[in-house]
């Protein structure tokens, strides 16, 4: 049964279990101690299991992810990065909504059947569109990143703007749909792979601008007869040299390192010199907690 649970049959009873969507579809009703207790695993942050034997409520199971200490310190990163953070899942609203408060996020959608992730992208995506064409035309459309590695996932990674999938425990199928593929299980390296990324992006403005520039000196250099032609050309070769030198800065670009055990901010060696305003915000939420 698409996103409520699996039904058979054992020993001749009929079994189903699954979400309180099932639950729905069988008419069974919690009794009020089954309620009580749904309502306490799910302020938890717990996933509720409900086993049904005959259409009626036999046994509820409680699941936890537990969350890793190294999440706070990313998801906080990314938000100090202009990033807004929204789960989308498919557990009950009270277990989301517990999990959205524990990790300080901006938005939660749970009770996700697997099209609905792709549905909401796509929404998303197309309000953006709409907000500049009729209000906002000199604003930039914000880009829609998705971060997953199930199998359910492969269809919103692969509508995102920028897809994201946790290879190292994730399935083929999203590692084949996301646009980029983290070979760690690290959720740190999102936020270093979006500093990595505007680092290379203002490389490029960089080197084009350096070329330009290079080659407009030695041409009115040249044009003007303080050089001869091979002394021009020698110099817009060794400025093509540097161009090439400046382009390789990312191999030797190192990410801002963390103390996940202490839940420390980065150090502060890249992230406080080239990003001081992400680095001082950090930094202040850590002394905070």
């Amino acid at each position: 049964m698409e996103g409520q649970g699996i039904s058979g049959v054992v020993e001749g009873h009929f079994i189903d279990i699954g979400n309180p969507a099932m639950l729905e579809r069988l008419d069974v009703k919690l009794t009020p101690e089954f309620e009580t207790e749904y309502d306490r695993l799910c302020a938890e942050s717990k996933t509720v299991v409900f086993v049904c034997v005959d259409e009626e409520l036999a046994l509820m199971i409680s699941l936890a992810d537990i969350i890793r200490e190294e999440s706070h310190l990313a998801l906080r990163w990314l938000q100090d990065l202009g990033v807004h953070l929204a789960m989308l899942t498919g557990d009950s609203k009270e277990t989301a909504t517990a999990v959205q408060k524990q990790l300080k996020l901006d938005s939660c959608v749970s009770e996700m059947k697997p099209d609905d992730k792709l549905k909401w992208i796509t929404n998303i995506k197309e309000e953006h569109t709409l907000r500049k064409r009729h209000c906002c035309r000199g604003e930039k459309v914000p880009l829609v990143g998705m971060v997953g590695d199930g199998v359910n996932d492969g269809p919103a990674l692969a509508t995102a703007d920028v897809g994201i999938a946790m290879a190292a425990g994730g399935s083929a199928l999203a590692v084949e749909a996301a646009g980029v593929a983290i070979m760690t299980n690290s959720v740190l390296k999102v936020p270093e792979m979006i500093c990595l990324s505007r680092f290379c992006r203002r490389l490029i403005i960089e080197n084009i601008v350096l070329a330009i520039l290079l080659k407009l000196v030695f041409v009115v250099v040249a044009v003007m007869g303080y050089v001869q032609v091979w002394m021009a050309v020698v110099a817009d070769l060794a400025g093509l040299l540097v161009v090439i030198l400046n382009g390789l800065r990312p191999l030797i670009w190192k990410p801002p390192r963390s103390n996940t055990k202490t839940n420390e901010a980065p150090k502060a060696s890249w992230l406080q010199r080239k990003q001081p305003d992400e680095y001082k915000r950090i930094k202040q939420d850590d002394e905070l907690n």
